[in-house]
């Protein structure tokens, strides 16, 4: 979660002033008629304002576009009012919602001036009021004031609540526990399923008929075999219509998604170290009740299960005469696993491997989660068809959930590959969005639809239920959690094998961030026990006490907690922070973030030990008035390492021979070890 939360700090400050001319832009469209009460504005305002504990946001500028945007916006909906008077009415969009202006006039009649004020922080009639004030001709001087008061005091009361619930976001992600960590990511992804089924519902369908007739009528006024087979396709007696372009757009949105997945697969980076990070970082949130809940959401997705829908329906529409049906069913899924079987021949032999650290891991290609897809997405395709819109909606939402429900567990217990995942559902959905436009076409019998759908649920909870019953211990035990570590000399370390680990940090996007300066060979305390000597200390913990240390006006450097990081998704071990100063008076600290790699060293001499790896780097203090403090990460890895090197001496020195970052690291690496150690020539320095 620390990761997570990092990524989007950078992005926001890597983006800072985009964001001010956002806010300002959001602010100003609260106010706008009808708009205003459709953009998230407000909400997604404050998920900015979250980002100002970390430095990524100026509270002062982010105060200024908030109110310039806000007083702007009720200024040009008062102006439009005050312009146009009633016949603004006739005007889109509000010629579709006359409600709301009388909703409005109600709202300004009842409370005058003050109406302006109380909107401002009233969803409900905040977009039209200062509308309906210009309209009705409130006084401009009475409404500037009220416009600028109310404005200061709508952005004070949201965004400073924002940003102290950003630093509790902090705490989240350095102190959340494994389960909270993974409750938050199935949230997330439930969320998101649910947001995206009620927009394409909601949005994309209307628009879709919208769409569908602005192509009918350039058809006719056009004599092509393309018009022609648009005018056929559109036939207003052929019911299907909407559904086959629906499925159109599908067939080439998702043939697209698959073909730059395979060939990212096939390619490797960055999406390889995606796939690897991902899989460190969900097995570092398993726990012991959530390994049993997803072991059974797995069973669930298994072709046992699977299997069974298929035999399901393919014996319902044979009972009910409909072959041709039955052939579409049966075909969608013999060409997938055919196609399965040609992909795994396409790949590589070194990229088609079971995923690093998992036994049960099928690595890429994607041929479980395309079974799946095509299996449920077909379904969807034969029962939807005899469903009204609201029927549709919640069949797809639901298939949706499971199937989401079924991946994510597969995810988690290391079977699948992101890759995998998306490759396999990309497959699916645009196979079956093209066999159904050649199956509508032909205008199919209808098949009873909801008794079938019954029937396959019927076999669904049958077979499911037995077979999780019968295999759950089983699988279990097959599923543990287990992350591959290698094991190597010491010697070897020591001379070249320090070159074999990354040489940079890798989120879970599979992005190279900063460079990893430091390998350490022996324990974290023994580490922690050689710095502490020369002055570095442990960051304190996010408590809500340390927490509000960032809103101190001359915070203490050694008194603020400090955000970890993932890399290749294992959380950070260690943190060790040293107060130091810019040269120009400005307080600066630097922080090391350790993290344990994948390798054991053997020295011949008992029990491996672990072999560390860090990243250290310098973070400027900035103090904003007198009630804030917030870190920005300088990029000046070279000065940093050079702190540590001096902090750690000896230790010997090597450079990677990897292509230096030509404006800041320079390639060169610190090797150290627990002096309990013997290695050859522990003291060598050498120099790059």
């Amino acid at each position: 979660m620390g990761d997570l939360l990092q990524s989007l700090v950078d992005a926001v400050r890597d983006n800072e002033h985009l964001a001010y001319l956002l806010v300002c832009a959001l602010a100003f469209s609260e106010s706008l008629p009808v708009l205003g009460s459709i953009i998230p504005g407000t909400t997604i305002i404050l998920g900015i304002a979250a980002f100002v504990p970390s430095g990524a946001i100026d509270l002062g500028w982010l105060l200024a576009s908030a109110i310039l945007g806000a007083i702007g916006g009720d200024w040009f909906s008062y102006w439009l009012g005050f312009r146009y008077r009633m016949a603004i009415k006739r005007l889109w969009p509000l010629s579709h919602y006359p409600q709301l202006l009388e909703k409005g006039q109600e709202f300004v009649e009842r409370h005058g001036a003050k109406s302006i004020f109380i909107a401002r922080f009233t969803p409900a009639v905040r977009a039209v009021v200062p509308l309906v004030a210009g309209i009705l001709h409130m006084e401009p001087r009475r409404f500037y004031t009220v416009n600028v008061v109310s404005a200061v005091a709508w952005a004070v009361a949201h965004i400073v609540p924002a940003v102290i619930a950003g630093a509790s976001l902090a705490v989240a992600g350095a102190v959340g526990g494994r389960l909270l960590g993974l409750i938050v990511v199935l949230l997330i992804l439930l969320w998101l399923i649910v947001v995206v089924m009620r927009l394409v519902i909601r949005r994309g369908l209307p628009l879709l008929g919208r769409g569908t007739v602005r192509l009918w009528l350039w058809a006719r006024h056009h004599d092509n075999w393309v018009s022609r087979e648009i005018l056929s396709l559109l036939d207003p007696s052929h019911h299907e219509a909407k559904g086959l372009l629906l499925l159109v757009v599908l067939l080439v949105s998702a043939a697209w998604a698959f073909a730059a997945i395979f060939g990212q697969a096939v390619a490797g980076d960055p999406l390889l170290r995606a796939d690897q990070a991902t899989f460190n970082f969900l097995q570092g949130l398993r726990t012991l009740w959530g390994d049993r809940t997803m072991v059974v959401l797995t069973e669930l997705g298994d072709p046992v299960v699977t299997g069974a829908i298929v035999v399901a329906v393919a014996l319902w529409l044979a009972a009910r005469r409909a072959w041709r049906a039955t052939c579409y069913w049966l075909g969608a899924v013999a060409f997938t696993l055919a196609f399965i079987a040609a992909a795994r021949l396409a790949i590589p032999a070194n990229q088609a491997v079971p995923l690093i650290g998992s036994p049960a891991a099928s690595g890429f290609p994607f041929g479980q989660t395309a079974v799946t897809a095509t299996v449920y997405g077909f379904l969807a395709l034969l029962v939807g068809r005899e469903l009204g819109m609201r029927g549709r909606g919640l069949l797809t939402m639901a298939i949706a959930l499971l199937f989401a429900l079924v991946t994510v567990s597969r995810l988690y217990l290391g079977v699948h590959l992101v890759s995998d995942v998306l490759a396999g559902l990309a497959f699916g959905i645009a196979w079956i969005a093209g066999l159904g436009i050649v199956y509508l076409s032909h205008r199919p019998q209808p098949v009873r639809a909801g008794g079938m759908f019954a029937f396959a649920g019927l076999a669904f909870l049958v077979v499911g239920t037995f077979h999780v019953t019968d295999r759950y211990h089983a699988e279990a035990r097959r599923y543990v959690a287990h992350l591959e570590l290698r094991h190597m000399p010491a010697v070897a370390w020591w001379q070249q094998g320090w070159a074999s680990l990354p040489p940079r940090r890798i989120d879970l996007a599979g992005r190279l961030e900063e460079p990893i300066t430091l390998q350490w060979a022996g324990t974290l305390s023994a580490l922690e026990a050689r710095l502490a000597a020369k002055g570095w200390v442990a960051p304190p913990p996010w408590t809500f006490t340390s927490t509000l240390a960032w809103l101190a006006p001359e915070a203490d450097p050694e008194d603020l907690p400090v955000l970890p990081r993932l890399h290749d998704g294992r959380p950070t071990r260690l943190i060790l922070i040293e107060p130091a100063s810019d040269g120009k008076g400005r307080p600066t600290r630097l922080i090391l973030r350790v993290w344990r790699s994948n390798v054991l060293l053997d020295n011949g001499e008992g029990a491996p030990y672990p072999l560390w790896i860090g990243a250290v780097a310098v973070q400027r203090l900035y103090h904003v008035g007198s009630f804030l403090t917030f870190g920005m990460s300088m990029r000046d890895e070279n000065a940093a390492r050079e702190r540590l090197e001096m902090a750690l001496a000896p230790v010997r020195v090597v450079e990677r021979k990897a292509e230096p970052d030509p404006w800041a690291w320079n390639g060169w690496v610190l090797l150290a070890h627990d002096p309990s150690i013997s290695l050859p020539d522990p003291e060598k320095r050498v120099e790059p």
